[in-house]
């Protein structure tokens, strides 16, 4: 580090001589995993039985099925009225 004698100069020398510190001995981040592969059938079940239970995805499909079905109904009603 030179010394110039200007304090001002000094402590932007002592600043830079930090900040180039720090990037060079910066830990780089490790580069990402990826899994690759299925998902077996028993993953999906035990999601389902822990979530709602198999009743509550029956039900839940029935329910969102009506649902659909009274849409689709509301509008080719108001297109035949």
């Amino acid at each position: 580090m030179k010394k110039t004698g200007n304090k001002g100069d000094d402590f932007i020398c002592v600043c830079f001589a930090f900040i180039q510190a720090e990037t060079t001995f910066a830990p780089q981040p490790e580069e990402e995993g990826r899994a690759t592969g299925t998902i077996a059938a028993s993953v999906y079940f035990l999601y389902i039985y822990l979530g709602a239970g198999v009743v509550g995805c029956i039900l839940f499909v029935i329910l969102n099925t009506l649902a659909q079905g009274a849409l689709v109904a509301a509008d080719w009603w108001l297109s035949y009225w």
